[in-house]
C-alpha cells in the first residue's frame, strides 16, 4: 500500500467497525419485527372474523384497522388502508427496526462518504506537497532544467560533451525546439526554467514577460546568405557582390533588394550561363511569422528600405511595407525554423534555393564536421549592411540562472560553442580557430546595424501576416 494512502485507511477503521456493529443489530431487529408481524396478522384475521367490519389490507395491525373501521366504516369499505390509529397518530410500535432503518442507512452513507473524502483529500495533499518540495529542491540546486530553444541550437545541446560540461555544474538540460517569435509569444514561462531564442528583440520581450532579473548571451552569429560559387560569380559580374580573401563574398543589400523589387530574372543577368533559368531573383528564408532568421532578414531589408535607418515609427512601417512584404509573399512555402531550409540547401543544391538566409554558424559547423566540403562550391555571402543574431538565455528559475551563468563563463562550453560555429566573447572569439582549419570568415564585420525594437519588428511581422491571410 502506498505511503500516502495509509493515513486515510486508518481513519476509516473506526467507521468500518461501527458499521459492522450497526448492521448486526439491524439484522436481529428485523427478525424480531418479523415475528411480531406474523403474530399480529393472525390476530387481525381472528378479529375480522368476529366483527362486521371487513379488513381489506393489513398494514401490520388488524386491531388498529378495526378501530378505524368503527369510527369510519366507509373508509374500510372502500378498501383504503389506514395510515394512522384512532387518535390520528402512528401506531407503529416504537423501536421498530423498520423505522430505524430509514434514518440509520442515510446517516451511515453520509459518514462513509465523509470518511472517503477525507482520506482522498489527505492523500492528495501529501502527494502534492511532496511533488512541490521535490520540484523546489531540484530547481534551487540545479538538477534537470527545461528550456525552449531555437532549432539551430538543438545539435549543441544533444552533444555528449555539452551534457558532460553541464553535468559538472549539476545540470541536465532538457530542451524543446520552437521559433523565436513563438518562444516570446506563445509559451508560459512558468512551465520552463529558461528560454533561449535566437534574437535580441525576442529575448527582450521574453525578459519583460517573465520579469527575469538577468539575461545571458553566451554566443552570437551574423546573418549570411548561403549560396553557391556560380551564383556568387553571377552577382559579381553584375556589380552586386565582391569576393574577399578568395573564400567569401560581400553583397550589396541595397542593390540586391532593388533587383528583387524590379522582378529581375536570373537568365536576364550578365554572365548567367551557369544558371540559365527563368526564376526570379529572390532570397529564400524561413517563415517570418515564426522564425528569427526571417525576422533578421526583415530587419535588414526594412533598414535598407527606410533610407539606411532603423524603423521606429508607424509612418516608417507604412513606408517600407510595400518593399519588404513582397520579399516574403513571393517565396511560396516557407519552413517554420532555420534547420529545415538549410538541410534542403545541402541536399538539393542551387536549383532549389540559389540564395538562402542562414546563420554563419550553420555553415561553419557543417564545414568543421565535413572538412572535405570546404573547397566545394558552397560559399558564404555577407550582406552589407548585416545584423548579428544574438542567442540570449532568459532564465525563469534559479536553475535557469545556473545554466545561463555556466554557458557564458565555462571555458569548456565556450570551446564547444566554437565547434558549432558560434562566435563568443572573450579573448578567443571563434574565427581565429576556424581559420586554422581552412575556414576563412571576417574576423570583424564593419557595417553592422541593430534590428528594430520588438514593438516595431512585431508590427511589421503582423502587417505581413495580415497580407498572407
Amino acid at each position: 500500500m502506498s505511503r500516502n494512502v495509509v493515513p486515510g485507511a486508518f481513519f476509516m477503521l473506526p467507521i468500518l467497525n461501527a458499521t459492522g456493529s450497526v448492521r448486526s443489530r439491524y439484522r436481529r431487529g428485523v427478525a424480531a419485527a418479523f415475528r411480531r408481524r406474523v403474530y399480529r396478522n393472525a390476530t387481525c384475521r381472528r378479529v375480522a372474523a368476529r366483527t362486521s367490519y371487513p379488513v381489506a389490507r393489513c398494514s401490520g395491525c388488524a386491531i388498529r384497522a378495526a378501530h378505524v373501521g368503527r369510527r369510519d366504516p366507509g373508509r374500510i369499505g372502500n378498501g383504503q388502508e389506514p395510515a394512522s390509529g384512532s387518535d390520528g397518530s402512528d401506531r407503529t410500535p416504537k423501536g421498530d427496526p423498520v423505522n430505524a432503518r430509514r434514518f440509520v442507512a442515510p446517516a451511515l452513507a453520509i459518514v462513509l462518504l465523509a470518511g472517503v473524502a477525507a482520506a482522498v483529500w489527505y492523500s492528495n495533499r501529501d502527494v502534492k506537497s511532496g511533488r512541490a518540495a521535490a520540484d523546489s529542491t531540484a530547481r534551487a540546486g540545479g538538477g534537470t532544467v527545461h528550456g525552449l530553444i531555437g532549432s539551430e541550437k538543438e545539435a549543441f545541446f544533444s552533444d555528449p560533451r555539452v551534457r558532460k560540461a553541464l553535468g559538472a555544474h549539476g545540470l541536465t538540460a532538457v530542451v524543446e525546439k520552437a521559433g523565436s517569435r513563438t518562444i516570446a509569444n506563445s509559451y508560459d514561462p512558468k512551465l520552463y526554467d529558461f528560454g533561449f531564442p535566437s534574437g535580441a528583440p525576442a529575448a527582450a520581450e521574453l525578459r519583460a514577460r517573465s520579469k527575469a532579473r538577468n539575461v545571458y548571451t553566451p554566443f552570437y552569429t551574423p546573418i549570411v546568405l548561403a549560396s553557391w560559387r556560380p551564383i556568387a560569380e553571377i552577382l559579381v559580374a553584375n556589380g552586386i557582390a565582391v569576393k574577399q580573401d578568395d573564400f567569401y563574398y560581400v553583397v550589396d543589400m541595397a542593390r540586391l533588394i532593388t533587383m528583387i523589387k524590379d522582378g529581375t530574372r536570373w537568365k536576364d543577368l550578365k554572365g548567367s550561363a551557369a544558371f540559365q533559368t527563368g526564376k526570379a531573383v529572390l532570397v529564400n528564408s524561413t517563415d517570418v511569422r515564426t522564425s528569427n532568421s526571417a525576422a533578421m532578414y526583415l530587419s535588414l531589408a526594412s533598414y535598407v528600405a527606410n533610407d539606411q535607418q532603423v524603423v521606429g515609427s508607424q509612418a516608417e512601417v507604412d513606408k517600407v511595407m510595400p518593399i519588404v512584404a513582397p520579399l516574403f509573399l513571393r517565396q511560396g512555402f516557407q519552413e517554420t525554423s532555420s534547420a529545415g531550409p538549410f538541410e534542403d540547401y545541402l541536399a538539393l543544391g542551387m536549383g532549389k534555393a540559389p540564395l538562402l538566409v542562414a546563420y554563419e554558424s550553420q555553415m561553419v559547423e557543417f564545414w568543421l564536421k565535413h572538412p572535405d566540403r570546404i573547397s566545394s562550391d558552397m560559399v558564404l555571402l555577407y550582406p552589407r549592411p548585416t545584423v548579428y543574431s544574438k542567442h540570449v538565455i532568459v532564465p525563469y528559475t534559479p536553475a535557469g540562472e545556473l545554466l545561463g551563468a555556466a554557458m557564458e563563463s565555462d571555458t569548456a562550453l565556450i570551446a564547444l560553442a566554437h565547434d558549432y560555429g558560434f562566435r563568443t566573447g572573450g579573448d578567443v572569439k571563434g574565427p581565429e580557430i576556424w581559420a586554422r582549419k581552412g575556414i576563412k570568415v571576417p574576423v570583424v564585420l564593419q557595417d553592422v546595424v541593430d534590428p528594430p525594437s520588438y514593438e516595431w519588428l512585431e508590427r511589421m511581422i503582423k502587417e505581413i501576416e495580415s497580407r498572407f491571410n
